[in-house]
């Protein structure tokens, strides 16, 4: 099971040797970015959540594209437990410039996969017209999307989006997952 652990679960695990930073008010650096999620789930702050999405997809993490499915994770998890936060989120991306934004948002919501995220995604339809963004939204119709809890883990992205569940809400479930995985 050893080759299970990936090289960005492993990152993961030393940034939680590194103090909690709480007030950060918008991100100057990669490092505040990383202790926000990081300790998500100890110094909830969902203001923050649109200027970290934004801050995410233009950083050089957003360029390794084994982070996303991490961070859409996250962000989904933090979505299924605050529609209002969701509706906001939304409005501020919609008013961004930047498609990649866009599109990681999409995924974000397509991942949350409730009620809400799933309105939010027939709006997005309507709303933003960028090619990508409308190829994205169509090749996601039928899909249905991972359930990390549910699902078994086959690779280091299941062990990293089970962490990342973690990470934004505090739930022992992935955690116990993670355990189960790595004792078996």
């Amino acid at each position: 099971m050893r080759q299970l652990i990936s090289p960005l679960f492993g990152t993961l695990l030393l940034l939680l040797s590194v103090p909690a930073n709480a007030g950060i008010k918008g991100f100057d650096s990669e490092e505040q970015f990383h202790k926000w999620y990081t300790y998500y789930y100890l110094h909830p702050e969902p203001e923050q959540i649109p200027s970290a999405i934004r801050y995410y997809v233009g950083s050089r993490f957003y360029q390794d594209k084994n982070s996303r499915a991490f961070m859409a994770t996250f962000f989904a998890s933090l979505f299924k437990q605050n529609a209002e936060v969701l509706g906001n989120t939304y409005e501020v991306i919609g008013q961004s410039e930047s498609e990649d934004a866009k599109i990681f948002f999409v995924y974000t919501l397509w991942a949350a996969d409730t009620q809400d995220s799933r309105a939010f995604l027939a709006q997005a339809k309507i709303d933003w017209t960028a090619v990508q963004v409308q190829q994205l939204l169509a090749e996601m119709v039928g899909r249905i999307p991972d359930k990390p809890l549910e699902d078994p883990v086959d690779s280091p992205a299941d062990l990293d989006r089970l962490w990342a569940m973690f990470q934004a809400t505090g739930e022992a479930a992935p955690v116990r997952k993670i355990i189960s995985v790595l004792h078996s």
